[in-house]
């Protein structure tokens, strides 16, 4: 809180805003203090059409009024919410799951929110994930649950980026390209807990998400566990008493559910399985 800061910070956002024009501006952190506030101010009143977020900012309900959106870390598929990890003498607290806080967010943030991830191990550590297709399933479950989603890469001091983050990044535009309409253009269904209810998938292993896409409904089926075999869909109670017919996103290619009196069965054979995130469109009757 003091104005020679305010004034150096303010010198810093000038600079960048003046030479390189960005459209956005995403800044570490957002607290409740007078550099935040300053930060705001000067970019709603030099700046207005900039869009800005804040890091952490989703964990602020006070900021999801003031910015354009709010954002927060997921740095793993799942696993525990917050882990402490060791920095050098000290410990920092380093937000894990990106299956809890996006479901987390489904149910709590108000839009836009947003979650960012390092597209390596660490946002100082560039070298690759165990799990290659880690980074895409984390795209699903955000997207899917209506957030956006941020990836960090790692450039060497000559500004080139690391090679296999080239290679990632390429992957995950080459996945999205032509599922991109199947989440930009839908909305998180409403239900409480973590999983729609009704839905029973074999095997084990897969994460269930349900969103409205027009008057259609998405259910998305994220393999969590790298699963290679056939699924099996079982959908019972309101929430798909009025499912008519179900197709295959984003190839278009329609099933043959069973319907039983209360239950709508799907089997999907094993080459027709998505490895991230397979997407079964489910009709409905009427209009609405």
């Amino acid at each position: 809180n003091n104005p020679r800061y305010v004034a150096y910070l303010e010198g810093h956002y000038r600079e960048v805003m003046e030479k390189y024009r960005p459209d956005g501006m995403w800044l570490d952190w957002y607290w409740a203090n007078a550099a935040t506030d300053a930060s705001i101010e000067f970019f709603r009143r030099e700046y207005p059409d900039t869009i800005i977020a804040f890091n952490i900012s989703n964990f602020f309900p006070s900021a999801h009024k003031r910015l354009d959106y709010t954002s927060g870390e997921a740095h793993s598929l799942d696993g525990p919410y917050v882990r402490l990890r060791k920095l050098g003498n000290d410990f920092v607290p380093v937000f894990i799951s990106a299956w809890k806080w996006a479901t987390l967010g489904r149910r709590l943030y108000a839009p836009c929110w947003e979650l960012i991830a390092p597209i390596g191990k660490w946002w100082q550590d560039p070298s690759s994930r165990q799990d290659p297709d880690e980074l895409l399933k984390m795209a699903a479950v955000i997207l899917a649950s209506g957030g956006l989603f941020m990836v960090g890469a790692t450039s060497r001091m000559d500004g080139t980026i690391h090679e296999d983050q080239v290679r990632q990044l390429e992957r995950l535009g080459d996945w999205y390209g032509p599922r991109k309409h199947l989440f930009t253009g839908s909305s998180p269904a409403r239900y409480r807990r973590r999983e729609p209810p009704g839905v029973e998938v074999r095997p084990a292993g897969f994460r269930t998400i349900a969103c409205l896409n027009g008057r259609d409904m998405l259910l998305h089926l994220v393999n969590m566990e790298g699963s290679t075999s056939s699924v099996s869909v079982k959908l019972k109670g309101r929430m798909w008493e009025s499912i008519r017919s179900a197709r295959l996103e984003p190839q278009g290619l329609r099933l043959e559910p069973r319907k039983e009196p209360s239950v709508f069965s799907i089997e999907i054979p094993a080459h027709l399985c998505d490895r991230i995130d397979t997407i079964i469109r489910l009709e409905r009757r009427g209009k609405g």
